[in-house]
């Protein structure tokens, strides 16, 4: 893990009842060799930072949209998925206007695709506050302002009458929170937020989320393939892999003693963990994805790990709590 020690800060913890509790969520798109998630079990409490950690097609973004009742028509779900005491699989379409974007946030990857083109970027915000919030025109406006400012941008005026395409990519990030903060949410899912920012942006956004979160204990879950990102933000990290998760716990425990050979391996990854100068080769996780999950009779991870043996051919692990509140699912994890 190198370096990413000293990067870690010891989480508060926030003990309260579930805000989103999920059980045994399974998703395939196209028949059974399409599976993108299996049996994921999660809980989430109200004003957590939690990170969703893993390689592109993990299954992150996968959970994201199912939360969000986003996923394409042909996708087959199962399982349960409980949003402070609603199942959120139930809900009909007028219903979920009444969640997302007021009780649940989202943030996408690239804001200006989420943003309309031939809509000034005042008005967006404000509509928003128009579908979920009991506002007139006026108090509408001077509440845009006040998000405006309170993600730190000062030119509110110019910023309210621009279209997106006239806004830097660090604006344009700051509106995106800006419009999902709008009618104060409980949980607010940001996916890959600052993937094309660069380091400085990337802090920015970071201390924004987390001013977000003290404000007004909204729940964050922050979805990312960097691990370095989570290092003295995330409460919790969650690692996913392969549509399953195969480690959880308080992020101080896991990137200080990572017990899933996966997890382990996401660590050494990053570049920091490399003394400068040295000539030594980036590492790598050996192997490839399984191509069907779905045909899989043992542990999701058995081809790629170094520390398999007989039974991870033929079982599948099932979540171990080695620590307090941390969890793997590996028959051979190394404390």
């Amino acid at each position: 893990m190198g370096s990413l020690k000293g990067l870690i800060t010891t989480a508060n913890s926030k003990c309260a009842q579930p805000l989103l509790s999920v059980e045994e969520l399974s998703v395939t798109y196209g028949g059974r060799e399409g599976l993108a998630l299996s049996g994921v079990t999660l809980a989430f409490g109200q004003g957590q930072i939690v990170g969703l950690l893993g390689e592109s097609g993990s299954g992150k973004s996968t959970f994201a949209m199912a939360i969000l009742g986003l996923l394409p028509s042909h996708a087959e779900v199962s399982g349960s998925i409980q949003f402070h005491g609603k199942d959120l699989r139930d809900l009909r379409n007028f219903e979920w206007r009444k969640i997302r974007g007021r009780q649940i946030a989202a943030i996408f990857q690239e804001p200006h695709l989420a943003l309309s083109p031939v809509m000034r970027v005042g008005d967006q915000i404000a509509e928003v506050l128009r579908a979920h919030a009991d506002m007139d025109r006026h108090a509408r406006k001077e509440r845009v302002k006040e998000l405006l400012v309170t993600v730190k941008l000062t030119q509110t005026d110019r910023i309210m009458l621009a279209y997106p395409h006239q806004l830097s990519g660090g604006e344009l990030h700051r509106v995106a929170i800006a419009q999902a903060l709008a009618c104060q949410p409980r949980m607010i899912i940001a996916d890959e937020p600052t993937r094309s920012l660069d380091v400085t942006r990337q802090a920015a956004i970071l201390e924004l989320f987390r001013e977000a979160n003290r404000n007004s204990n909204c729940t964050i879950v922050f979805i990312t393939h960097d691990p370095a990102l989570l290092a003295g933000f995330a409460d919790r990290v969650i690692v996913f892999y392969g549509g399953r998760v195969v480690e959880d716990g308080p992020i101080s425990q896991v990137f200080r003693n990572p017990l899933h050979p996966y997890t382990r391996g996401l660590l050494e990854l990053v570049p920091s963990s490399l003394q400068q100068g040295s000539n030594r080769r980036l590492p790598a996780i050996p192997g490839t994805r399984p191509e069907s999950m779905a045909s899989l009779k043992g542990c999701v991870f058995a081809n790629r790990c170094s520390v398999k043996s007989a039974i991870c051919e033929t079982e599948d692990p099932h979540g171990l709590e080695v620590q307090e509140d941390h969890h793997v699912n590996c028959f051979n994890y190394v404390s």
